[in-house]
């Protein structure tokens, strides 16, 4: 393996690029809104698509740029510490941090590890008590954004 991604300068702005453009936030575009129960074109917002907290027109991923920084950072802590195993994305939508998380390896010299990418294409399933011992996840408003989150034991 070479080199992590984090300590050579031309992987890190090669991924830095990449970053920006899964995310649309350089090269901005429209994004969706529900509202009033009927979807509608917004124009771009720079804070919301750094978050996450769009719903992009053309970008590859929905998880903002802030999120996909923090995935890289994980990625390469796992290789810089020796941490078996592949990585997974779930949850696909388009794909984008799963193609983050395959040029991360890429960078590194890594062509052990392989990259799984997992969608039901269905979204989240509703809470049924019945099927499990745990308790439910608890799906809420954030009082301090504007989306709805969701927290349950893993």
């Amino acid at each position: 393996m070479t080199m992590p991604a984090s300590n050579n300068s031309d992987a890190r702005r090669y991924l830095d690029l990449l970053r920006h453009a899964l995310g649309r936030d350089r090269f901005p575009d429209a994004r969706y809104e529900m509202s009033s129960g009927s979807l509608q074109l917004m124009p771009f917002g720079p804070a919301l698509r750094a978050q996450g907290r769009d719903w992009p027109l053309e970008a590859v991923t929905m998880v903002g740029t802030k999120r996909l920084e923090n995935l890289e950072n994980c990625c390469c802590t796992v290789l810089e510490e020796g941490i078996r195993g592949d990585f997974v994305e779930t949850g696909v939508w388009r794909g984008g941090c799963g193609i983050l998380m395959r040029l991360v390896l890429a960078t590194t010299g890594d062509e052990i590890r392989k990259v799984w990418l997992f969608d039901s294409f269905a979204g989240l399933p509703k809470p049924d008590a019945s099927r499990s011992q745990r308790p439910m996840p608890c799906y809420y408003r954030c009082a301090s954004c504007s989306h709805d989150s969701l927290e349950g034991p893993l």
